[in-house]
C-alpha cells in the first residue's frame, strides 16, 4: 500500500512546510507515457500548458480492478460464512476526466496498468478488461507501470484538485 511518511524536528513546533508543493514537476501529466509504445487514443486530450489543474479544480476519477486472488471463505455448520483470506485486487485501469471548462467530461488520463502477477478474474463484464489488455507484448492499449499511475494521481492530489 502506498504511504508517505513525514518527519519533523522537535524545534518545528507543529509547523508544516508546504513549500515543496510550489515546485512540483508536473511534466508526467503533460506528456504521453507508455511502456509498450502505444499512447492514449484520440478521445483522450492530454493536459497542456494552457490548462493545468490547480487547487479546487474538479476532476472525475474512474478505476477498474482485476482479481489477483480469490477470497478464501469458510462455511460453518450453521450456514454462516467466515472470511479466512480476503480477495486481492489489482488496479488495471485509471481514467481521469476534466470536471469543468470547455473540455468538461473529456479524459486527460486513460492508462492501463501492467500487472505481472497471475490474474484469476478479469471481471470483464464490469471492467471491460480482457486477457491480453495488461500484457506489454499483446496489449493494444496505453500501458504504464503502477508507480507511474500512482504518481499521476499523487500529483493531482497535491495540486489541490477536488476528486
Amino acid at each position: 500500500m502506498p504511504s508517505i511518511l513525514c518527519y519533523q524536528i522537535k524545534s518545528g513546533h507543529g509547523k508544516i512546510d508546504n513549500s515543496w508543493k510550489q515546485t512540483l514537476d508536473t511534466t508526467l501529466l503533460l506528456q504521453p507515457y507508455s511502456i509498450n509504445g502505444l499512447y492514449p487514443k484520440d478521445e483522450v486530450q492530454l493536459l497542456d500548458f494552457n490548462w493545468s489543474p490547480s487547487a479546487g479544480t474538479p476532476i472525475a476519477l474512474d478505476t477498474e480492478f482485476v482479481e489477483l486472488e480469490k477470497a478464501e471463505i469458510d462455511v460453518k455448520a450453521d450456514g454462516t460464512h467466515e472470511t479466512i483470506r480476503p480477495a486481492k485486487s489489482g488496479l488495471a485501469r485509471v481514467s481521469v476526466l476534466r470536471g469543468d471548462g470547455d473540455l468538461e467530461g473529456t479524459p486527460f488520463i486513460d492508462d492501463y496498468i501492467t500487472i505481472y502477477e497471475t490474474i484469476v478474474d478479469y471481471k470483464t463484464q464490469f471492467s471491460g478488461i480482457r486477457p491480453g489488455d495488461l500484457d506489454p507484448h499483446t496489449s493494444q492499449h496505453n500501458l504504464v507501470p503502477l508507480k507511474a499511475a500512482y504518481k499521476k494521481l499523487w500529483l493531482l492530489l497535491n495540486l489541490g484538485c477536488c476528486f
